[in-house]
C-alpha cells in the first residue's frame, strides 16, 4: 500500500487525482492538503510516527499560506529528522520552463508532473519508490 499526499488548493482537481489514482490502484492511502502550511504542520506533529508520514508527495506549485517553494524549505529543515524517505513530484498546471528548472535543480523533488496526471503517470512515479 502506498500512503500518498496531494498537497494542492485545488478541490476539483484533488477530487479528480483521487479518482485517477484510485482507479489505477486501489489500495492507494490518499490524504489531501489544502496548502503546503497544513501538511508541513502535520508532519512536523507526526516527526517519529512513520505510519503518519507519507511515501509520496505530489505537491502543487501555486497554493495560498504556504506555496510549494515554501513547502520545500520548510521540508528541507525537516527531513533529516523523519523516519523514512519521502519522494516529493511536483504535481502543477505551470508549464514554465522557470517552474521546471526551479524543480529539477532541487535535491528534495524527484520530478515534475504537468496536470491532470494520469493514471499510467502514477503508476510509474509509484513503481520508482
Amino acid at each position: 500500500m502506498t500512503k500518498l499526499w496531494i498537497v494542492d488548493d485545488d478541490p476539483a482537481y484533488t477530487h479528480l487525482a483521487k479518482f485517477l489514482i484510485t482507479d489505477v490502484d486501489d489500495e492507494a492511502d490518499i490524504t489531501t492538503f489544502s496548502d503546503g502550511d497544513h501538511a508541513i504542520d502535520h508532519l512536523t506533529a507526526h516527526l517519529t510516527d512513520a505510519d503518519e508520514l507519507p511515501d509520496l508527495i505530489l505537491l502543487d506549485i501555486n497554493m495560498p499560506r504556504m506555496d510549494g517553494w515554501q513547502f520545500l524549505d520548510e521540508y528541507a529543515a525537516l527531513q533529516d529528522r523523519l523516519p523514512k524517505k519521502v519522494t516529493i513530484y511536483m504535481l502543477s498546471s505551470s508549464i514554465a520552463d522557470g517552474d521546471k528548472k526551479k524543480a529539477a535543480d532541487n535535491p528534495l523533488v524527484k520530478g515534475y508532473v504537468v496536470k491532470p496526471m494520469e493514471g499510467d503517470q502514477y503508476l510509474q512515479i509509484r513503481g520508482e519508490l
